[in-house]
C-alpha cells in the first residue's frame, strides 16, 4: 500500500459515514482458496471516553494479558473522547477506534512506535502492531498498565473482563481509585490478528488522534460517503 493510500484509509476513521471494502483470501466450503470481499456502510459514534493521568497510552490484548511499553509519543494529561467506525451488517463490527486530542485537521500520519522500539520514527508502511487473540484489544494509560502488573490489579482484570463477551462496542472495567475511567477495552474488527495503531499529527506536529486500525477497510477502500462533506461540497459548487 502507498503512504497515499494508507492516507486516505485512516481519513475513514475521522468521517461521519462512509463505505468501505474488505477483500481477504480465504478457503470457501468446498476447500478452494480464493479471493472474497466485502462492502460495509459504516458510521462513526462516540463509545465512551477514556482519563489519561500521565498522557502515556499503552495497547495490547487482555487475554494475552499483554502489557506492551507505551508509545513514544505523549499527550497532555486528560479525558479524552473515543470514537468508533463501525461496519453495519449482519453484526456491528469496529472498523476502526479513534482517541481524540483535538479538533485541528490531521496534516501527516505516524506508526505509534513504543519505547522499546529502537528507531524514533518508523515508515509508515511499518508493521509495529499489537498482537489480538481474543478478538478484543484493550487502550488504557501507563499508570493502569502498572497497576495491573500488582495482584491486586491482576485480581481486578480477571473478574471484570478476561474472557468475557462485549455485548457492545465497548467496556469500562470498574477499576478501583485513582484508575477508575483510565481502561476501555473494544471489539477487534474481525476478531484475531495484529493491528496497528496511527498517530495523526497537525501542521504544527501536535497529536490530533490516535487511530486503531482493524484492517476492516482493506488496502483498498470503496468509494466513501459523508453526508456533511457532500453538503460542503455542494455549496461550493453553487457558489
Amino acid at each position: 500500500m502507498t503512504d497515499r493510500a494508507l492516507d486516505h484509509r485512516l481519513r475513514l476513521a475521522l468521517r461521519d459515514e462512509v463505505v468501505v471494502s474488505h477483500s481477504r483470501r480465504a478457503y470457501n466450503r468446498e476447500g478452494k482458496l480464493g479471493n472474497f470481499g466485502w462492502r460495509y456502510h459504516c458510521r462513526r459514534r462516540q463509545i465512551g471516553s477514556i482519563r489519561l493521568p500521565s498522557g502515556r497510552i499503552v495497547v495490547g490484548c487482555p487475554s494475552m494479558l499483554d502489557l506492551r511499553e507505551a508509545f513514544r509519543v505523549s499527550v497532555a494529561p486528560g479525558t479524552y473522547t473515543v470514537w468508533a467506525t463501525q461496519a453495519i451488517g449482519d453484526d456491528t463490527r469496529n472498523a476502526f477506534v479513534t482517541l481524540q486530542f483535538g479538533e485541528r485537521s490531521v496534516a501527516r500520519w505516524e506508526v505509534a512506535s513504543t519505547l522499546e522500539t529502537k528507531e524514533h520514527v518508523l515508515p509508515v508502511q511499518s508493521m509495529e502492531g499489537f498482537g489480538v487473540d481474543s478478538g478484543q484489544a484493550w487502550i488504557m494509560d501507563a499508570l493502569t498498565a502498572e497497576f495491573l502488573l500488582t495482584e491486586e490489579g491482576r485480581a481486578q482484570t480477571e473478574v471484570e473482563m478476561i474472557g468475557s463477551e462485549l455485548e457492545h462496542a465497548s467496556v469500562a472495567p470498574p477499576l478501583s481509585p485513582p484508575h477508575t475511567e483510565t481502561l476501555m477495552v473494544v471489539e477487534s474488527g474481525m476478531g484475531d490478528g495484529v493491528y496497528n495503531c496511527y498517530w495523526g499529527f497537525d501542521a504544527d506536529n501536535a497529536p490530533v488522534c490516535l487511530v486503531l486500525d482493524f484492517n476492516l477497510a482493506g488496502e483498498s477502500s470503496g468509494k466513501t460517503r459523508s453526508l456533511f462533506g457532500f453538503l460542503g461540497s455542494l455549496c461550493d459548487w453553487w457558489k
